[in-house]
This record gives structure tokens, sequence and C-alpha cells, in this order.
């Protein structure tokens, strides 16, 4: 299945933002770990969970700190694993019990499960975390109003019950993290479901005529979301407040060069790369050098650059990850290919990297017979992953083999949440074709893809980082 093309400049600022000074944050790690760390809230930032826990794990093999495996559980529940997920948070011996953020997600794991003796307990023990009365019972409610939302947004079948929902929640007296989660939701609600523009203008002047300290992860939000729909002049205004708030920080050099970017002014988003690696010399900000290069067509330079990562960080498999992606978007596809071949030699394990390079060859009908050995291979290891199934449904329909083409694509769509997938509607039409070739219009019938849902799943997914 085709995977969305990340945009590395929007990816990293979401991880450097994370409560706010992030030698502060990761200083108790070392310097191994805390890149896979990093890379990890990257992949989550566009929901990839399945690279973020990955990533994770790797972090953790590094450092053996417990932090990691909570947040891979998270990540597993955000999946659905919710089994697998809660045995995470079991099997975690050295992690204190009066860490908010463990009780916390236990409890919600465990209530998704309906292990009422763990869920009793977690709850129990968060409560007895706040000493004041108001406390308790703010975290309390704004934790009951997201279990309500996660159970319920799938029922919905109009928007403005979803709003209603949110803008209800928000009237409730609950905890200032639960508020900043339910408010980025509704603004992204009115940005890219509604699009409403009025609403739009007036959640942001009003977030930033009422802006405090507390409010900066939810504005870094807002200005995702602004940069990302093409609301640029309102992205401006978010802009000025946010690099007056990190001057000189390296989120200050990631906004500005966001903007720049989404300007298309080349010069100065050289200029802020260039100031960027002076103050702040590491891999991070030569990965976005890396892909200004490949956007500004030198890919001379671009492959010094990943030769140079390369030699540094032998067992990143995120910088080929991210020098693919640029090619990709560059059209440089015979370039990507190349890339993909080290990689997968290098990463065997790597099961999702040999699914995308499959669907890279067969979308550009480039090694057919390659792509349907990759994809054999990744459907082999992972046979209930729905986008390694699509990718060879997909391989065997552009081979003209519908028989097998059906067989894969029944299974991908076999799977529980399949229709709720964010690349549902990239599934559908696959389905829609084999089954179309087959003659086998009542079957295509039989399946309804609910549009709202994958809009709202987006919604409530782009905002869990301001959760975590």
């Amino acid at each position: 299945m085709k995977k969305k093309l990340i945009i590395f400049l929007i990816v990293l600022f979401a991880y450097l933002s994370l409560n706010g000074n992030t030698t502060k944050k990761y200083e108790k790690y070392d310097s191994i770990a805390t890149h896979y760390l990093l890379n990890a809230l990257m992949f989550e930032e566009f929901t990839d969970f399945e690279r973020a826990i990955i990533n994770y794990e790797t972090a953790y093999n590094q450092s053996n700190s417990s932090t990691f495996l909570i947040n891979k559980a998270v990540d597993e529940y955000y999946l659905g694993n919710d089994e697998n997920a809660l045995k995470i948070f079991e099997d975690i011996d050295d992690m204190p019990k009066h860490l908010l953020k463990y009780r916390y997600y236990q409890y919600i794991m465990s209530s998704s499960v309906r292990n009422e003796n763990i869920s009793k307990e977690a709850l129990n023990d968060l409560i007895k975390l706040y000493s004041e009365k108001d406390s308790k019972s703010k975290i309390k409610e704004g934790m009951f109003l997201l279990e309500k939302l996660l159970s319920n947004y799938k029922k919905y079948n109009k928007a403005s019950y979803f709003e209603l929902f949110l803008k209800n929640a928000l009237l409730r007296d609950i905890s200032q993290v639960h508020r900043e989660f339910f408010s980025a939701v509704l603004f992204k609600f009115y940005s890219s479901v509604e699009v409403n523009n009025e609403k739009v203008i007036n959640y942001v002047d009003s977030l930033l005529e009422n802006y405090k300290e507390s409010d900066y992860n939810q504005l870094v939000f807002v200005y995702d979301e602004l940069i990302a729909t093409k609301r640029l002049e309102l992205a401006e205004k978010v802009h000025d407040v946010l690099n007056k708030v990190r001057y000189l920080d390296p989120e200050y050099y990631i906004f500005s060069y966001t903007m720049e970017k989404a300007k298309g002014n080349s010069k100065k988003t050289r200029k802020i790369i260039s100031s960027a690696q002076d103050s702040y010399p590491g891999v991070y900000f030569e990965l976005m050098s890396l892909q200004q290069f490949v956007n500004d067509k030198e890919f001379k330079n671009a492959n010094i650059v990943y030769n140079n990562l390369v030699a540094e960080h032998p067992e990143d498999k995120n910088i080929y990850y991210r020098y693919i992606m640029s090619l990709i978007e560059n059209d440089q596809i015979d370039k990507a290919i190349e890339i993909y071949e080290t990689a997968i030699n290098k990463f065997p394990e790597e099961i999702s990297m040999r699914n995308n390079y499959a669907y890279l060859l067969v979308e550009h009908n480039k090694d057919i017979e390659k792509a349907l050995e990759l994809s054999n291979y990744a459907v082999e290891k992972e046979p209930e992953n729905i986008s390694f199934l699509d990718t060879l449904a997909w391989i065997y329909f552009i081979k003209g083999d519908y028989i097998n083409a059906e067989i894969y694509i029944d299974k991908a769509f076999d799977q529980s949440g399949v229709l709720a997938d964010p690349n549902s509607m990239e599934l559908f039409d696959h389905y829609k074709k084999i089954k179309t070739k087959l003659i086998k219009y009542d079957d295509i019938q039989k399946i309804k893809i609910n549009e709202l849902t994958i809009a709202l799943n987006e919604c409530i997914t782009s905002a869990m980082n301001l959760l975590k």
C-alpha cells in the first residue's frame, strides 16, 4: 500500500517541541537511544505507529529504560492491539507505580479490554496522585470523556454529533492536558473535516489572544495544521508567537524553515538550515540539509550528505527512509530503488521496508517479479497485516492474476478495523478494481466505506501526542 510521503521538516519540530527544551528532556539517555526516541516521535506525528514501535524497541535495547516500553505499549494500544499493550505494562517490573503516565495508560488499556480488576486498581492509584479534591475529579472526568470518545466516534453518522461532543467536553471541569487534547481535536475537525475557515480563524485568534506558556504544545499543533492546509497567512501569526517563545532554540529554526518551505522560498530555507547546523550540529539538521538538496535538485550534494550520515550512523535505518522519501517526492525513482536495494540488504529484518519497496516497484512498473518476491516475503512474515496484503493483491492485479489478487484483497478486508484505516479509500479502490475484473459486482455492494469515521479517526489520532 502506498505510504504517505513524510515531509521531514514538519515532523521534526513536532518532537523537538515536546515539553520545550530537548536537552533537559533526554539528557538521561545515551545519544543512540535518544536518536531512536526522537525518530519514534517523528513517526507518531504521522500516526505511523508500526515504525514508532520499532524505534522504541531499539531505544529500549540500547538503554534498558522502561520508559521506552511504556511508549511502545501506548502505540500498540493506538494500533488496536489492546491485549499486547496491557501485557507490556504488566511485564514492566522496575517502573514505579506512582508514575502518572504509567497508571493513566494502564487504566485506559485495561478498560478497553474490560479487565476490571486492573482498571479499578489503576484508577484508584491514579486518583491518589492528586492531593486536591478538584484535581482528582478533573483527571477522572477527562479520562472518562476520552474513553467515551474513543468508544463512540465510529457510531456517529453526522459530523455535527462529533463537534457537539467535543464542545460539551470542553464545558466540563477537566484537567489541562485533556482540555488541550479535546481543543486540538476540535480544531482539526474545523480545519480538515468541516473545513470552516471562519471557525478556524476564530479558534486561532482566541488561542493567540489568551496565550499562556501551558498552551505551547497546542499552539504547535495548530501551526502544524495551518501549514499542512496551506493557511499561510494565519500560520504567520502563529509563527510570530512561536518564534518569540523559542527564540534561537532548535524549534526556532524549524518553525522558520517550515514557513519558508511552505512559501517555496528555497534561498531562505538554505540559510535557516545552515544557521541551525552551526548552532546545533548533529544528525537531525543534517537530514534537513539532505532533503533540501534533493528538493533543490542538487543530487550530488545530497548524496555526499547521505554517505556521510550513513558512515556516522551505520545502524540508523531512518536515514535510508528519509532519503528514499525525499527522492520519491522529487521523482527520482531509479535512485530511490538503488537506496532501497542497499537498505533491504543491510536491514533484512525490516519487513515494512520490503513492502514499501515492492509497492514502489509495481507503481512505477519497474520490476514486477522483484516486487512479487518482496511482497510475498512480507505477507509470509505478517500474514494479517492489511497494508502487506493489499500490496500483494495489487501486484497480482497488475500481473493480470485476478484470482490471486482476489484472495489477498479478501484477506485484507477480513481484518478488523480495515474500514476505519486511514488508507481504506485506497484499499477499497483496489478492491473494486479487482472485483470488477472478476465481474463480482455484488461483492462491491457489500462493502461500505465510512469516510466520516476515517476523517474523525484522523482528528483524534493526530492530537494523541498532546496526551503523551
